[in-house]
């Protein structure tokens, strides 16, 4: 009974994730699929550019990006 409602909750998350708009983007790491896909987009949500250090977060109500909080460390920038 605990492994068919568990089955059952497996599909429900394979279906609403496949259904995202980055789904194809999240499963095409090596290694990921429905369910770490799912987790890794309710973990970061959309914004995976900023989570993977390519882009500045995005401030919601915001047109622009935030200024940078601290300095880089002298000789990196």
């Amino acid at each position: 009974m605990l492994n068919e409602k568990v089955a059952e909750i497996d599909r429900l998350i394979e279906n609403r994730f496949r259904a995202h708009d980055l789904a194809e983007l999240a499963t095409s790491m090596p290694g990921t699929g429905s369910l770490l896909g799912a987790e890794l987009l309710a973990g970061v949500g959309s914004d995976l550019a900023s989570f993977a250090g390519l882009a500045p977060p995005w401030v919601p109500g915001s047109l622009t990006c935030p200024a940078p909080t601290s300095t880089p460390p002298a000789g990196t920038a």
